[in-house]
Formats: structure tokens, C-alpha cells, sequence
């Protein structure tokens, strides 16, 4: 048997600019690719954010949501893909809080 690495994959949906796509069909590009690399999907959500906070670009609540889901999965995802552009604070602070 061989083993997979599980991963949660969440799409900031940022306010929209005009001509991006929609964030459901990002959501689903960034599912793809992470299964075309054999990784367990075990859980994909678009996040809406209506203002990018300079810690974590997503807010607290969000932060605690993905860290609730994490825990409460065994084996615990080892991986968490952010289907966007993170500068190395929000990086770090989203590192610590979902370990």
C-alpha cells in the first residue's frame, strides 16, 4: 500500500477584478492540480474575503475554521494549499496556527 499525502485546498476568493475567473473554477484548477501530484484531497472550500488581513490574509475565524477542520480529521492532513499569492508574513503566522 502506498501512502498519499492528505491536503485541504481553499481559495481566497478576493474581491473580483474584472476579467479574472471565477472562484469555483480556480478552486477546482487548484483540486486538479493537486491531485494530478497524488495528493488526498480531504477537503476544498472557496473563502470568501472581503478584506485581506495583513496576518493571514483570510481572517481569525477562517483561520480557526481550517485549524477545527484539521484537528478533527485522522490522520491529520499534513498540508494545507492556499490557492494564491501569500507575502512571507501571512505565510508564517498560517504555518503556526495550523501547524
Amino acid at each position: 500500500m502506498t501512502f498519499r499525502e492528505t491536503a485541504f485546498v481553499i481559495h481566497p476568493a478576493l474581491p473580483r477584478a474584472e476579467g479574472l475567473r471565477a472562484p469555483a473554477a480556480r478552486l477546482e484548477e487548484a483540486v486538479g492540480l493537486a491531485a494530478a501530484i497524488d495528493l488526498d484531497i480531504a477537503h476544498a472550500k472557496v473563502m470568501n474575503v472581503t478584506s485581506p488581513r495583513p496576518a493571514t490574509l483570510i481572517g481569525a475565524g477562517k483561520v480557526e475554521e481550517i485549524r477545527a477542520r484539521l484537528g478533527a480529521r485522522a490522520p491529520r492532513p499534513g498540508l494545507v494549499i492556499v490557492d494564491g499569492a501569500l507575502s512571507p508574513v501571512p505565510h508564517r503566522n498560517l504555518e503556526k496556527a495550523w501547524d
